[in-house]
């Protein structure tokens, strides 16, 4: 078991934690969207995608910190850092809004990878297997956009 969040879960859903839920969710949520190859950035993310995928992140690395970073291990801590630093330390040409040529720039791998990392790190596939049963014990739906609940 990487740091725990997979039995975390069960403890949060036990108290009716859910801000503690939401938060994990949106960030790993976030972290899929990072982590996604350059092709299928450019694809599947509408609008601008550079604000779409930092200000999503930003906002669930925030979430995270406020909520939760506590149960982290430092692995993951240094990923989601390493990953905030990275978006924040973006050259002009890799923060353009509406172009997915960004994507195939040397600091968007760099993110990509970090995110994979994190994604393990936080136990991803046994939190995603899991989030349809919590979804309806708690009658809270995590679709998309439903993160206006928690921030």
């Amino acid at each position: 078991m990487g740091n725990g969040f997979s039995n975390l879960i069960w403890e949060w859903d036990y108290h009716t934690d859910t801000r503690e839920l939401l938060a994990l969710y949106a960030l790993g949520d976030a972290l899929v969207s990072l982590s996604l190859q350059a092709d299928q950035q450019a694809a599947e993310i509408p609008d601008c995608a550079y604000c779409d995928l930092t200000l999503d992140f930003g906002a669930a690395y925030q979430k995270f910190l406020e909520l939760i970073a506590g149960h982290a291990r430092p692995e993951l801590l240094l990923a989601l850092r390493g990953i905030s630093d990275t978006l924040d330390e973006l050259t002009p040409d890799e923060s353009q809004c509406f172009t997915s040529e960004i994507f195939q720039l040397e600091n968007w791998r760099i993110v990509r990878e970090r995110s994979v990392a994190a994604l393990e790190a936080i136990e991803w596939p046994e939190l995603s297997s899991n989030r349809h049963f919590l979804e309806t014990l708690q009658k809270i739906g995590w679709s998309e956009g439903s993160d206006k609940d928690v921030f």
